[in-house]
């Protein structure tokens, strides 16, 4: 799923499907490449509702098949980059302007949320800009790519604003 089109084409073109579990081995290659059960079934020639019973009449192929999916999950995850970079953030609520806490949620995804919950509800998976808004005066957060901030009241955009949206 990471890599290229091309790159995919390429590794398929390589598998030579020979003998009478040829069509099999090269439907388990594809999962293994990364391609979904619609690509596989396809780069087979056979339609997806033919593979699926295929995988309900042999349960040691629809292991297989799993089991190659899973790896290109995994590779896929592993290729990942393994963090968003570091920003300033802003470490009181925009809501009661107590201070904001880090927490992590289960599969360790980072959230931001304030510090006196469950009395006050705000809670966000983007950390605050240290800086509100200069049009509306609202809190701004940085992006999930943390590469951009945006306002979440009059929608503006860091550095995307055009001269009839800059406030005066």
């Amino acid at each position: 799923m990471n890599q290229s089109l091309e790159v995919q084409q390429r590794l398929l073109d390589k598998i030579v499907v020979k003998g009478p579990g040829g069509l099999k081995f090269l439907m388990i290659a594809c999962r293994r490449a990364g391609l979904t059960l619609h690509g596989t079934a396809q780069r087979a020639g056979v339609h997806v509702a033919t593979v699926c019973r295929w995988q309900a009449r042999d349960p040691a192929f629809a292991h297989e098949m799993r089991e190659a999916a899973r790896e290109a999950r995994t590779e896929e995850r592993e290729s990942l980059p393994v963090e968003r970079p570091h920003v300033p953030w802003r470490k009181d609520c925009p809501v009661c302007r107590a201070k904001v806490v880090v927490r992590t949620a289960p599969g360790k995804i980072v959230f931001w949320r304030c510090g006196r919950w469950p009395q006050c509800p705000w809670a966000s998976w983007r950390p605050r800009h240290p800086r509100n808004c200069r049009r509306c005066c609202g809190p701004r957060f940085w992006s999930h790519s943390r590469k951009s901030v945006n306002c979440d009241h009059c929608r503006a955009n860091s550095g995307t604003l055009t001269p009839q949206q800059k406030p005066p």
